[in-house]
């Protein structure tokens, strides 16, 4: 267990930090279905979200590890339950989530202060966005990379029980972070591109066009 604060844990905290931001997006596409007593049964059974609370006052500095993965956890099955309520509800509801993650992906390009002239740049930007576990999960594999560019794997699912906990199928939740890579790879550079070939294996393209 930890006990000190390190830039790799706020690092981690930002990104739960904007998984919980893009749930917040899909509620507000929803006000008539996702109602303040819905989302109050929600909150007591997964937790409320983060809040705007810096990370020292949130964080059990006793067992740092341990309350990150928690707040992972809690945040991607709440998600997921809303996701699957809206599913049931709204026949494009699907859709809607993908263009929320699409949009949260060109706005966080739209947010860097110079443009991407490498795919390398792209990838490694990527990775302080998306929420893929813990550092050590090591989710994706990089088969081939240089300027022009980069081909991974996601050669390992840390999002499977917490989709399927509550009756969702995880494959939604591919197709969502593929929204918010491309929506991220066509607002960062328009000479890029990006490429998703969900089966036989996840595989990942960002390529100078």
């Amino acid at each position: 267990m930890s006990l000190f604060l390190a830039p790799v844990h706020t690092w981690l905290f930002n990104k739960i930090r904007l998984f919980e931001e893009i749930e917040q997006d899909i509620i507000e596409q929803f006000p008539m279905i996702l109602t303040e007593d819905y989302l109050t049964t929600i909150y007591d059974d997964f937790g409320y979200p983060l809040g705007d609370e810096p990370i020292e006052t949130l964080i059990d500095t006793s067992n740092i590890h341990g309350w990150l993965q928690t707040s992972i956890n809690r945040a991607e099955k709440r998600q997921a339950t809303i996701i699957k309520f809206l599913n049931e509800q709204v026949k494009e509801a699907i859709d809607t989530v993908c263009a929320v993650y699409y949009k949260m992906g060109k706005e966080k390009a739209a947010e860097q202060e110079e443009a991407f002239t490498e795919a390398n740049q792209i990838f490694t930007k990527l990775n302080d966005y998306l929420l893929e576990g813990m550092p050590c999960d090591r989710v994706n594999v990089v088969i081939e990379q240089d300027d022009n560019q980069v081909i991974w794997l996601t050669s390992t699912c840390v999002h499977q029980d917490n989709w399927s906990s509550v009756g969702m199928d995880v494959v939604y939740y591919y197709d969502f972070r593929a929204a918010f890579i491309k929506g991220f790879v066509e607002g960062s550079e328009k000479s890029f591109k990006y490429h998703y070939e969900k089966e036989p294996e996840q595989k990942h393209t960002i390529v100078k066009v």
